[in-house]
């Protein structure tokens, strides 16, 4: 895995240049399993930095508004949603449990980790946490 050398295959931004992006950026996307569905709003998550910064984040189950959010095709709008991470867990929120409005507990399985930390059951139902080849990408920009 290359820094410099961007592909689909195996690439990842270093924290440094992340967050270099991140504070010239006013939001933040996460795609699951990108390489195999593109954007299509299924399993996906859209806020604003000023909102949830992922890079700086640190709470367990704190409710934060998202601009737009697909977990199963559960769809939310300017909606609150728990999110967790700390020195162990990276971020992510778990539709399994209902904390703020946004509430896609319907279809998810025990401790469903969305958008970031993998859970121990998947869910084949949820891209992010298929099975073992499931992917989370997260991206930084604004409109144009």
């Amino acid at each position: 895995m290359e820094k410099d050398n961007p592909n689909w295959e195996s690439y990842r931004l270093g924290t440094e240049r992340m967050e270099i992006i991140s504070k010239q950026s006013t939001y933040v996307r996460v795609t699951s399993s990108f390489p195999v569905h593109g954007v299509d709003y299924r399993d996906y998550l859209r806020a604003k930095i000023s909102s949830i910064d992922i890079l700086s984040f640190t709470g367990a189950g704190v409710c934060k508004t998202v601009e737009y959010i697909d977990i199963r095709g559960i769809k939310g709008k300017d909606i609150t949603v728990p999110f967790w991470q700390n020195d162990v867990y990276f971020f992510h929120t778990d539709s399994s449990r209902k904390i703020c409005k946004y509430d896609a507990t319907s279809g998810s399985v025990k401790d469903e980790n969305n958008f970031g930390a993998t859970c121990f059951d998947f869910n084949p139902a949820t891209r992010g946490s298929a099975n073992g080849e499931s992917t989370i990408q997260y991206w930084f920009g604004g409109y144009l």
